[in-house]
């Protein structure tokens, strides 16, 4: 739900957008935003979270506009525009109003008690309500030098205030704009005459801009230039998910959601309920709870009740979501509830929004598919669903829910809550060294990273254990399918070439995951070129004189006494051998499998060959190996078949619980697991480690 009754102006003129003065101004924005989420090409919104990107972008420019003295649009003239340009260029958004005289003189009436200081229920300063003094809803919103200006002066008149967080790094005013932040800035220039045909009421007078090309022609003679977020590696993925997963399962949160259904203003929790929870925090390996209810020490030092249960959760939820779905951020923020549904064979489907057709506007009436999902996916969304109803939350949207204390809807913005929840998490370095740095971008790239890399991290409890319940492949087939079948018809509808151009939301998955797949492919091979890691298998020699021929080519062609040219030399010679080959774990952890989809590479894989001869049918007549008729010892003899020494393990416990086994039984049964130990150790003395030449 979005809040008009936000100020526009400062003390001592305060006014909010719902006031009478600014009525035109009111229906302009609920104009704009109604336009902006209807179907292309009129509208261009497609999540909830770039909605809200739209109203605050509006309200910028509705406090610009009024803090340079003109009362309306129609009163808008190109000198105008200039002198807000010439604002951003020369100073960044908070450049568009003068906070620094708003400041002065809301102090000012402090200090001659013309304006009482706003104190909480604690009767510490209230930030929030000083910062709709100066014309805005949250301090947050307010520079961070006239914030540390107003707590210089509210610590000289001895009255108490509270850090609302303590950053690891000082916040700054932004004096040079990204690309993207000066553009969206600068858009309701162009909306507002764009639309016009529906802002008869108060039309701008003049055309500012032509499109959004216009707008990030000339934002890029001025702005700077947006560094890319450093992609997290696989190890760093596996390792939040492990620890999101042995959080949603410990005892903890089920307790946690029990206590936050029992939260009302003023509660105070009970030393036995804090115990336990410092308890399970400790046996987690996470710091302690705080004292506070909200969030007022570093997380290094404790989380608050309030962070803990009510944002940490949902982002803990939508990291297993992403893992098991393959859906990016936005698709993850507009989930509804009660979308899961069992089929008759006993196989889970969820219903998801997709960003697929760009002529689908939001909520809704958006485009949707239903995919399968995996059991630990869905006790993921029964956490969230569970946490919902606790907080008594009667909205559709799974990730909205309310704080039963403070009132009002919690802030989740995955962005920015994911960094945070990664820091508490003290999810690994890089191998660099640099800390992690976690963008709700990569949670597209979640499913594919745990497909390929999930048996590489043993040593993850957590993980491990869910694998017996994520039947990855299944969401793979369907990512697939989903591709074919969206490609297909953008053919069949003869697509504009413009058209043509963009990708569906599905053939993007489907590129994701394939690039994470040659990049796995590529990290196999130059661990094991480097002698770091040793393979077995048939497949696994195969590989083994692949790389000693790149060996030897590499010397025929570097110095190698020049360690960076050789380097260089050997990832690009990897990087072509990993172009033309795909490793695809096998969903009981037993090896990986590397045929490809040409004939006869499907021919001699031992799997269809079982398949084809249960089936009765032609072997030809199959497009991909089928690990449902792949069982161990027919994928270990098989030409296909490497193993890693992660994966090792499996064959041990196989070999160890088959012996238990046979101890005890009798007749037909103790024959066949005679003859499965005697193919299981026919497997062990065949497995010949191999390193790199």
């Amino acid at each position: 739900m979005i809040d008009f009754a936000v100020p526009i102006t400062p003390y001592p003129n305060q006014r909010l957008l719902t006031d009478p003065e600014f009525e035109d101004d009111l229906i302009t924005i609920k104009l704009i935003l109604s336009e902006c989420v209807q179907p292309r090409p009129r509208g261009w919104i497609t999540s909830r979270e770039a909605l809200a990107t739209v109203y605050a972008s509006l309200l910028t420019f509705v406090r610009a506009r009024v803090a340079m003295g003109i009362d309306r649009n129609s009163k808008l003239a190109p000198e105008v525009k200039r002198k807000y340009v010439e604002r951003l260029k020369n100073g960044g958004h908070y450049n568009l109003v003068q906070y620094g005289e708003r400041t002065t003189t809301v102090m000012s009436a402090f200090a001659d008690k013309s304006l009482s200081i706003p104190l909480n229920i604690r009767k510490e300063v209230d930030f929030d309500a000083v910062a709709r003094l100066l014309g805005v809803n949250h301090i947050a919103s307010v520079p961070p030098e006239e914030v540390k200006r107003l707590k210089e002066y509210f610590g000289a008149q001895g009255i108490a205030f509270r850090e609302l967080s303590k950053p690891k790094v000082a916040r700054t005013s932004t004096k040079k704009l990204s690309l993207s932040r000066a553009t969206e800035l600068l858009k309701p220039w162009l909306w507002l005459d764009r639309l016009r045909d529906v802002l008869s009421h108060d039309p701008i007078p003049f055309r500012a801009y032509v499109n959004r090309r216009e707008i990030e022609r000339e934002v890029k003679k001025w702005s700077k230039d947006k560094g890319s977020t450093k992609e997290l590696q696989p190890n760093q993925v596996v390792h939040l998910l492990s620890k999101s997963l042995q959080f949603l399962t410990d005892p903890l949160t089920p307790f946690l959601i029990d206590l936050v259904a029992k939260l009302r203003p003023g509660f105070i929790l009970p030393l036995a309920d804090r115990t336990f929870i410092d308890s399970r925090l400790s046996s987690l390996g996470l710091n302690r709870l705080g004292s506070d209810y909200t969030q007022n020490t570093d997380l290094s030092e404790a989380v608050s009740l309030r962070t803990l249960a009510l944002v940490f959760i949902p982002i803990a939820v939508s990291c297993v979501y992403a893992m098991g779905t393959a859906r990016r951020k936005d698709e993850i923020d507009s989930q509804y509830v009660g979308s899961v549904t069992t089929d008759k064979q006993g196989q889970l489907w969820l219903r998801t929004p997709i960003r697929k057709l760009k002529n689908r506007s939001v909520g809704k009436g958006a485009h949707t598919a239903t995919i399968p999902i995996s059991g630990t996916v869905k006790l993921a969304i029964d956490v969230m669903e569970n946490l919902k109803k606790a907080t008594g939350h009667a909205g559709e949207y799974l990730f909205d829910i309310l704080d039963p204390v403070l009132g009002g809807a919690v802030d989740l913005d995955l962005s920015r809550r994911l960094k945070s929840y990664g820091r508490w998490l003290q999810v690994q370095n890089s191998t660099d060294g640099t800390e992690t740095e976690l963008a709700a971008h990569q949670f597209r790239k979640f499913f594919a990273i745990t497909y390929f890399y999930r048996y590489r991290f043993p040593s993850l409890p957590a993980l491990s254990l869910h694998m017996m319940h994520l039947n990855l492949d299944v969401t793979r087939a369907y990512l697939a399918t989903a591709a074919r079948n969206s490609l297909q018809l953008l053919d069949e509808a003869n697509a504009t070439a413009k058209e043509s151009r963009g990708r569906s939301e599905d053939a993007t998955r489907m590129e994701d995951f394939e690039e994470i797949g040659r990049a796995f492919v590529f990290d196999i091979l130059l661990s094991a070129s480097k002698g770091e890691t040793k393979l077995a298998g048939a497949a696994g020699l195969h590989l083994m004189r692949d790389l000693a021929k790149i060996t030897e080519q590499l010397g025929n062609v570097v110095d190698v006494h020049d360690a960076v040219a050789a380097d260089d030399a050997l990832n690009s010679l990897l990087r072509q051998l990993a172009e033309g080959k795909a490793f695809r774990p096998h969903p009981e952890g037993n090896g990986f499998c590397t045929c490809d989809r040409t004939l006869n590479c499907l021919m001699a894989a031992n799997c269809l060959k079982a398949k084809a001869q249960a089936l009765e049918v032609d072997i030809k007549t199959f497009s991909d190996v089928d690990h449902a008729f792949a069982e161990d010892l027919t994928c270990g003899n098989c030409i296909h078949h490497f193993l890693l020494p992660e994966l090792w393990p499996y064959w041990e416990e196989e070999i160890a619980r088959c012996e238990n086994a046979l101890e005890r039984a009798r007749g037909e049964q103790r024959t066949v697991l005679e003859e499965r130990l005697a193919g299981l150790r026919g497997y062990e003395e065949k497995v010949t480690w191999k390193w790199a030449a």
